[in-house]
């Protein structure tokens, strides 16, 4: 079976995500997680979300991880 995953790197074509715009599917490839965490962190927790129209959302990265690293215990 051919594995259809998408994988995002850090390297010289991707230099910096920081500034980048992402889909749902791409920003939890990127972080790891589910689409069913990606909804709960959106709808219960407050992640950043752009809303394009009423179905289709995408992600500022650079927002994404400044509301992450502000949810850091230390």
């Amino acid at each position: 079976m051919a594995d259809n995953s998408t994988e995002i790197r850090l390297d010289a074509e991707h230099p910096s995500l920081s500034d980048k715009i992402v889909s749902e599917h791409d920003l939890c490839v990127l972080l790891g997680i589910s689409a069913r965490t990606l909804d709960i962190l959106r709808r219960v927790d407050g992640l950043p979300t752009i809303y394009l129209n009423r179905t289709n959302r995408v992600y500022e990265v650079s927002g994404v991880l400044n509301w992450l690293f502000k949810r850091t215990k230390t």
